[in-house]
Protein backbone atom coordinates (compact mmCIF):
# COMPACT_ATOMS: atom_id res chain seq x y z
CA UNK A 1 0.00 0.00 0.00
CA UNK A 2 1.37 3.39 -0.75
CA UNK A 3 2.48 5.95 1.77
CA UNK A 4 0.29 9.06 2.11
CA UNK A 5 1.95 10.75 4.47
CA UNK A 6 3.86 13.67 3.30
CA UNK A 7 7.26 13.52 2.47
CA UNK A 8 10.28 14.40 4.93
CA UNK A 9 12.62 16.78 3.37
CA UNK A 10 15.59 18.07 4.87
CA UNK A 11 16.58 21.81 3.43
CA UNK A 12 20.47 23.21 4.37
CA UNK A 13 20.47 26.70 3.83
CA UNK A 14 23.02 27.49 6.17
CA UNK A 15 25.19 30.17 4.95
CA UNK A 16 26.67 33.26 6.96
CA UNK A 17 25.90 35.62 3.74
CA UNK A 18 22.32 36.65 2.23
CA UNK A 19 21.33 36.18 -1.75
CA UNK A 20 19.76 34.32 -4.41
CA UNK A 21 19.95 31.27 -2.71
CA UNK A 22 18.06 31.95 0.26
CA UNK A 23 15.61 34.39 -1.50
CA UNK A 24 14.25 31.14 -3.95
CA UNK A 25 13.89 29.28 -0.87
CA UNK A 26 12.11 32.18 1.09
CA UNK A 27 9.97 31.79 -2.27
CA UNK A 28 9.39 28.29 -2.81
CA UNK A 29 8.59 27.24 1.09
CA UNK A 30 5.04 28.51 1.33
CA UNK A 31 4.04 26.17 -1.38
CA UNK A 32 6.44 23.33 -0.28
CA UNK A 33 4.95 23.10 3.09
CA UNK A 34 1.24 22.32 1.55
CA UNK A 35 3.06 19.38 0.44
CA UNK A 36 5.88 18.48 3.00
CA UNK A 37 7.22 17.94 5.93
CA UNK A 38 10.25 20.52 6.25
CA UNK A 39 13.00 20.50 8.78
CA UNK A 40 15.31 24.01 7.70
CA UNK A 41 19.19 24.38 8.98
CA UNK A 42 19.66 28.66 8.22
CA UNK A 43 22.77 30.72 9.37
CA UNK A 44 21.91 33.72 8.13
CA UNK A 45 20.29 35.98 10.54
CA UNK A 46 18.02 38.10 8.07
CA UNK A 47 17.26 34.41 6.07
CA UNK A 48 15.97 33.21 9.66
CA UNK A 49 13.94 35.83 10.37
CA UNK A 50 11.90 35.34 7.03
CA UNK A 51 11.47 31.83 7.19
CA UNK A 52 10.16 32.30 10.49
CA UNK A 53 7.09 33.63 10.03
CA UNK A 54 6.20 30.69 8.18
CA UNK A 55 6.10 28.59 11.61
CA UNK A 56 4.13 25.30 10.95
CA UNK A 57 3.56 22.05 12.42
CA UNK A 58 5.36 21.08 9.34
CA UNK A 59 7.90 23.42 9.24
CA UNK A 60 11.15 23.42 11.91
CA UNK A 61 13.59 25.84 11.59
CA UNK A 62 17.43 25.41 13.05
CA UNK A 63 19.49 28.30 13.33
CA UNK A 64 23.72 27.69 13.40
CA UNK A 65 25.84 29.61 14.64
CA UNK A 66 27.28 31.91 12.38
CA UNK A 67 30.75 31.90 11.00
CA UNK A 68 33.15 29.84 8.50
CA UNK A 69 35.70 28.53 10.95
CA UNK A 70 36.65 25.23 11.39
CA UNK A 71 35.03 25.62 14.43
CA UNK A 72 32.13 26.80 13.63
CA UNK A 73 32.41 23.97 10.49
CA UNK A 74 32.72 21.66 13.18
CA UNK A 75 29.70 22.52 15.26
CA UNK A 76 27.02 22.99 11.68
CA UNK A 77 28.20 19.88 11.16
CA UNK A 78 27.48 18.78 14.27
CA UNK A 79 23.90 19.79 14.68
CA UNK A 80 23.24 18.58 10.65
CA UNK A 81 24.39 15.08 11.87
CA UNK A 82 21.97 15.34 15.19
CA UNK A 83 19.04 17.04 12.75
CA UNK A 84 19.45 13.91 10.44
CA UNK A 85 19.42 11.40 12.82
CA UNK A 86 16.21 12.48 14.77
CA UNK A 87 14.41 13.65 11.38
CA UNK A 88 15.21 10.61 9.27
CA UNK A 89 14.36 12.49 6.42
CA UNK A 90 13.00 10.76 2.91
CA UNK A 91 15.25 13.97 1.00
CA UNK A 92 17.77 16.50 1.56
CA UNK A 93 18.04 19.42 -0.35
CA UNK A 94 21.71 21.18 0.40
CA UNK A 95 20.63 24.99 -1.08
CA UNK A 96 24.04 26.66 -0.92
CA UNK A 97 27.27 25.61 -1.22
CA UNK A 98 28.35 25.23 2.38
CA UNK A 99 25.63 22.99 2.76
CA UNK A 100 26.45 20.53 0.06
CA UNK A 101 30.42 20.49 1.74
CA UNK A 102 29.09 19.09 5.25
CA UNK A 103 26.34 17.03 3.57
CA UNK A 104 29.02 15.60 1.70
CA UNK A 105 31.10 15.21 4.72
CA UNK A 106 28.19 14.02 6.52
CA UNK A 107 27.76 10.90 3.86
CA UNK A 108 31.39 9.95 4.82
CA UNK A 109 29.64 8.54 7.89
CA UNK A 110 27.73 5.20 7.74
CA UNK A 111 24.57 6.66 7.72
CA UNK A 112 21.13 5.46 6.54
CA UNK A 113 21.22 7.36 3.07
CA UNK A 114 18.20 9.15 1.81
CA UNK A 115 16.01 8.22 -1.11
CA UNK A 116 17.25 11.53 -3.05
CA UNK A 117 20.08 14.25 -2.63
CA UNK A 118 19.90 17.40 -4.40
CA UNK A 119 22.39 19.71 -4.29
CA UNK A 120 21.57 23.42 -5.90
CA UNK A 121 24.95 25.19 -7.96
CA UNK A 122 23.84 28.67 -7.86
CA UNK A 123 26.89 30.37 -8.78
CA UNK A 124 30.47 29.52 -9.83
CA UNK A 125 32.46 29.79 -6.48
CA UNK A 126 31.56 26.04 -5.77
CA UNK A 127 35.47 25.22 -5.18
CA UNK A 128 34.40 21.90 -3.41
CA UNK A 129 32.63 20.62 -6.16
CA UNK A 130 34.87 17.50 -6.52
CA UNK A 131 35.01 16.84 -3.20
CA UNK A 132 30.77 16.59 -2.99
CA UNK A 133 31.14 14.80 -6.65
CA UNK A 134 32.96 12.30 -5.24
CA UNK A 135 31.37 11.73 -1.58
CA UNK A 136 27.92 11.97 -2.63
CA UNK A 137 25.99 9.03 -4.71
CA UNK A 138 22.30 9.47 -6.22
CA UNK A 139 22.57 13.37 -5.99
CA UNK A 140 20.59 15.40 -8.41
CA UNK A 141 22.06 18.73 -9.77
CA UNK A 142 20.10 21.58 -10.20
CA UNK A 143 21.16 25.29 -11.68
CA UNK A 144 19.16 27.99 -12.20
CA UNK A 145 20.13 28.23 -15.95
CA UNK A 146 22.73 26.33 -18.60
CA UNK A 147 25.13 28.31 -18.02
CA UNK A 148 26.47 26.24 -14.97
CA UNK A 149 26.20 23.09 -16.81
CA UNK A 150 28.01 24.63 -19.39
CA UNK A 151 31.33 25.95 -17.16
CA UNK A 152 34.43 24.55 -18.36
CA UNK A 153 35.63 24.49 -14.92
CA UNK A 154 32.84 22.67 -13.11
CA UNK A 155 33.34 19.92 -15.80
CA UNK A 156 36.48 19.72 -15.50
CA UNK A 157 36.02 18.55 -12.03
CA UNK A 158 33.50 16.05 -13.23
CA UNK A 159 30.10 17.46 -13.11
CA UNK A 160 28.75 16.06 -16.39
CA UNK A 161 25.91 14.53 -17.71
CA UNK A 162 26.82 11.16 -18.81
CA UNK A 163 27.47 10.84 -15.11
CA UNK A 164 24.68 13.01 -12.59
CA UNK A 165 21.38 14.06 -13.17
CA UNK A 166 21.88 17.64 -14.17
CA UNK A 167 18.41 19.77 -13.82
CA UNK A 168 17.47 22.90 -14.94
CA UNK A 169 15.54 24.05 -11.91
CA UNK A 170 14.50 28.45 -12.53
CA UNK A 171 14.53 30.73 -10.02
CA UNK A 172 11.47 31.07 -9.19
CA UNK A 173 9.75 34.59 -9.34
CA UNK A 174 6.51 35.92 -7.77
CA UNK A 175 4.09 38.06 -9.49
CA UNK A 176 3.16 41.37 -7.38
CA UNK A 177 0.24 42.14 -5.56
CA UNK A 178 -2.56 44.64 -7.48
CA UNK A 179 -1.89 48.19 -5.96
CA UNK A 180 1.45 49.67 -6.72
CA UNK A 181 1.25 52.62 -8.69
CA UNK A 182 3.96 55.31 -9.67
CA UNK A 183 5.46 57.37 -7.26
CA UNK A 184 8.36 58.81 -9.42
CA UNK A 185 7.49 62.06 -11.57
CA UNK A 186 10.18 61.90 -13.77
CA UNK A 187 11.15 58.76 -15.87
CA UNK A 188 14.15 57.10 -15.39
CA UNK A 189 16.24 54.12 -16.39
CA UNK A 190 17.06 51.30 -13.43
CA UNK A 191 20.05 49.37 -12.44
CA UNK A 192 20.06 47.09 -9.63
CA UNK A 193 23.25 45.36 -8.36
CA UNK A 194 25.38 45.06 -5.33
CA UNK A 195 28.31 48.22 -6.23
CA UNK A 196 31.43 45.87 -7.12
CA UNK A 197 33.49 45.32 -9.98
CA UNK A 198 32.40 42.32 -11.79
CA UNK A 199 28.81 43.99 -12.05
CA UNK A 200 30.19 46.63 -14.96
CA UNK A 201 28.27 49.31 -13.63
CA UNK A 202 31.41 51.33 -15.06
CA UNK A 203 30.78 49.91 -18.52
CA UNK A 204 27.06 51.57 -18.09
CA UNK A 205 28.25 54.98 -16.77
CA UNK A 206 30.42 54.87 -19.86
CA UNK A 207 27.59 54.25 -21.91
CA UNK A 208 25.07 56.60 -20.83
CA UNK A 209 27.35 59.34 -21.23
CA UNK A 210 27.00 58.77 -25.24
CA UNK A 211 23.13 57.93 -24.22
CA UNK A 212 23.38 61.41 -22.89
CA UNK A 213 24.79 63.31 -26.35
CA UNK A 214 21.80 61.90 -28.03
CA UNK A 215 18.79 62.34 -25.13
CA UNK A 216 19.48 64.87 -22.71
CA UNK A 217 16.70 64.07 -20.47
CA UNK A 218 17.84 60.56 -20.00
CA UNK A 219 18.01 59.15 -15.97
CA UNK A 220 20.03 56.43 -14.89
CA UNK A 221 19.42 55.45 -10.70
CA UNK A 222 21.41 53.10 -9.80
CA UNK A 223 19.72 50.78 -6.33
CA UNK A 224 22.83 48.96 -4.51
CA UNK A 225 25.26 48.22 -1.55
CA UNK A 226 28.99 50.14 -1.89
CA UNK A 227 30.53 46.35 -1.30
CA UNK A 228 33.40 47.43 -2.94
CA UNK A 229 34.03 51.21 -1.62
CA UNK A 230 37.36 51.97 -3.73
CA UNK A 231 35.32 50.75 -7.15
CA UNK A 232 32.21 52.95 -5.80
CA UNK A 233 34.63 55.83 -5.27
CA UNK A 234 35.59 55.61 -9.13
CA UNK A 235 32.42 55.02 -10.28
CA UNK A 236 31.65 58.68 -8.28
CA UNK A 237 34.95 60.14 -9.89
CA UNK A 238 33.77 58.32 -13.34
CA UNK A 239 30.31 60.48 -12.97
CA UNK A 240 31.95 63.68 -12.43
CA UNK A 241 34.79 63.65 -15.07
CA UNK A 242 31.81 62.98 -17.66
CA UNK A 243 29.20 65.71 -16.34
CA UNK A 244 26.99 63.08 -15.85
CA UNK A 245 26.39 64.37 -12.10
CA UNK A 246 22.21 65.63 -13.60
CA UNK A 247 22.36 62.17 -15.26
CA UNK A 248 23.26 59.30 -13.06
CA UNK A 249 22.27 58.88 -9.27
CA UNK A 250 22.93 56.63 -6.79
CA UNK A 251 20.76 55.07 -4.57
CA UNK A 252 20.84 52.87 -1.42
CA UNK A 253 19.83 49.62 -1.32
CA UNK A 254 16.17 49.24 -0.56
CA UNK A 255 13.62 46.53 0.00
CA UNK A 256 11.12 48.11 -1.59
CA UNK A 257 12.19 47.09 -5.13
CA UNK A 258 8.37 46.51 -6.23
CA UNK A 259 8.18 50.06 -6.16
CA UNK A 260 11.23 50.50 -7.97
CA UNK A 261 9.71 48.26 -10.82
CA UNK A 262 6.80 50.39 -10.96
CA UNK A 263 8.42 53.63 -11.43
CA UNK A 264 11.36 52.69 -13.64
CA UNK A 265 11.05 52.72 -18.03
CA UNK A 266 13.34 49.28 -17.76
CA UNK A 267 16.49 48.11 -16.43
CA UNK A 268 19.68 47.43 -17.46
CA UNK A 269 22.15 44.35 -16.35
CA UNK A 270 25.32 44.72 -17.40
CA UNK A 271 27.56 42.36 -15.36
CA UNK A 272 30.62 40.96 -16.50
CA UNK A 273 32.00 37.28 -16.92
CA UNK A 274 34.49 38.21 -14.84
CA UNK A 275 35.43 36.36 -11.37
CA UNK A 276 32.66 35.78 -9.61
CA UNK A 277 30.50 36.14 -12.47
CA UNK A 278 28.99 35.82 -14.69
CA UNK A 279 25.74 35.62 -13.49
CA UNK A 280 24.23 32.54 -12.95
CA UNK A 281 20.44 33.55 -13.54
CA UNK A 282 19.48 37.70 -13.36
CA UNK A 283 16.69 37.43 -11.09
CA UNK A 284 16.34 41.52 -11.24
CA UNK A 285 15.28 40.24 -14.83
CA UNK A 286 12.33 38.25 -14.24
CA UNK A 287 10.94 40.25 -11.35
CA UNK A 288 11.04 42.68 -13.97
CA UNK A 289 9.06 40.96 -16.39
CA UNK A 290 6.69 40.86 -13.53
CA UNK A 291 5.53 44.00 -13.87
CA UNK A 292 6.26 44.16 -17.50
CA UNK A 293 9.39 45.88 -17.82
CA UNK A 294 12.10 44.65 -20.19
CA UNK A 295 15.58 44.49 -19.16
CA UNK A 296 19.00 45.37 -21.72
CA UNK A 297 22.16 42.97 -20.48
CA UNK A 298 25.37 41.91 -21.37
CA UNK A 299 25.12 38.55 -23.36
CA UNK A 300 27.18 36.32 -20.81
CA UNK A 301 26.10 33.69 -18.38
CA UNK A 302 21.99 33.64 -16.67
CA UNK A 303 20.95 36.24 -18.89
CA UNK A 304 21.73 34.84 -22.40
CA UNK A 305 19.19 31.55 -21.40
CA UNK A 306 16.42 34.51 -20.16
CA UNK A 307 16.19 37.04 -22.76
CA UNK A 308 14.94 36.20 -26.51
CA UNK A 309 16.75 39.05 -27.75
CA UNK A 310 14.31 41.79 -29.11
CA UNK A 311 11.36 39.73 -28.14
CA UNK A 312 11.23 40.51 -24.46
CA UNK A 313 14.30 42.22 -24.41
CA UNK A 314 18.03 42.86 -25.41
CA UNK A 315 21.47 41.56 -25.27
CA UNK A 316 24.77 43.13 -26.43
CA UNK A 317 28.49 41.97 -26.92
CA UNK A 318 30.04 42.23 -23.23
CA UNK A 319 31.86 45.28 -22.69
CA UNK A 320 30.56 47.02 -25.75
CA UNK A 321 30.09 49.92 -24.57
CA UNK A 322 28.42 51.56 -27.92
CA UNK A 323 26.19 48.80 -28.26
CA UNK A 324 25.00 48.88 -24.91
CA UNK A 325 24.05 52.95 -25.35
CA UNK A 326 22.22 52.33 -28.33
CA UNK A 327 19.89 50.04 -27.00
CA UNK A 328 19.10 51.57 -24.13
CA UNK A 329 18.80 54.82 -26.45
CA UNK A 330 16.06 52.32 -28.52
CA UNK A 331 14.34 51.59 -25.72
CA UNK A 332 14.21 55.02 -23.98
CA UNK A 333 13.12 56.62 -27.45
CA UNK A 334 10.57 53.51 -28.23
CA UNK A 335 7.57 53.50 -25.47
CA UNK A 336 5.28 51.12 -27.01
CA UNK A 337 8.41 48.78 -27.63
CA UNK A 338 8.87 48.49 -24.26
CA UNK A 339 5.44 47.68 -23.49
CA UNK A 340 5.70 44.83 -25.98
CA UNK A 341 8.87 43.66 -24.40
CA UNK A 342 7.54 43.68 -21.11
CA UNK A 343 4.25 41.64 -21.81
CA UNK A 344 5.97 39.01 -23.63
CA UNK A 345 8.56 38.94 -20.64
CA UNK A 346 5.63 39.14 -18.40
CA UNK A 347 3.97 35.92 -20.06
CA UNK A 348 7.11 34.05 -20.09
CA UNK A 349 7.15 34.69 -16.21
CA UNK A 350 3.91 33.22 -15.54
CA UNK A 351 4.95 30.06 -18.05
CA UNK A 352 8.44 29.53 -16.78
CA UNK A 353 8.94 31.16 -13.18
CA UNK A 354 5.93 30.40 -10.78
CA UNK A 355 7.15 29.62 -7.49
CA UNK A 356 4.15 27.01 -7.48
CA UNK A 357 5.04 24.78 -10.67
CA UNK A 358 8.42 24.99 -8.98
CA UNK A 359 7.77 23.36 -6.50
CA UNK A 360 5.90 20.80 -8.17
CA UNK A 361 9.23 20.25 -10.55
CA UNK A 362 11.32 19.34 -7.62
CA UNK A 363 8.91 17.47 -5.72
CA UNK A 364 8.76 15.24 -8.99
CA UNK A 365 12.26 15.26 -9.70
CA UNK A 366 13.30 14.10 -5.44
CA UNK A 367 10.46 11.57 -6.07
CA UNK A 368 11.52 10.31 -9.28
CA UNK A 369 8.18 10.46 -10.89
CA UNK A 370 9.53 13.18 -13.35
CA UNK A 371 10.39 11.89 -16.67
CA UNK A 372 14.32 12.36 -16.72
CA UNK A 373 14.33 11.55 -20.53
CA UNK A 374 12.04 14.67 -21.18
CA UNK A 375 13.90 18.00 -22.37
CA UNK A 376 14.44 20.51 -19.77
CA UNK A 377 12.77 23.22 -19.04
CA UNK A 378 15.22 25.91 -20.44
CA UNK A 379 14.06 29.26 -21.94
CA UNK A 380 16.45 28.70 -24.84
CA UNK A 381 18.97 26.43 -25.95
Amino acid sequence: MKDLSPPKILILSNTRGYGGSETNLETILPYLLDQAQLHVVVENPLHHRNLSHLWSNFLHITKTPTGSSPVHLLIQFIIILWIYLQFQPDYVVANVHKAAFLLAALFKLPLRRPKTCAVIIQDFDYYYLPFILKNLSNVLFLAPTEAIFSDKRYRSWGLTRDKHQLIIFPCPTQMPEEGFTRSSAEAFIACAARIIPWKGIDYLIRAFAIVTQNEPAARLQIFGTPVDQEYYNQLLRLVTELGLENSVHFKSFTSNMRQVYTDAEFFVVPSLATNPGPESFCRIITEAWAFEKPSVAFAVGGPCYLIDHEVDGCLVEERNITALAEAIIRLWRNPQLRQEMGRRGHKKVRALYDPERSVTKLLSHLTGEFDHAGQPMLAKP
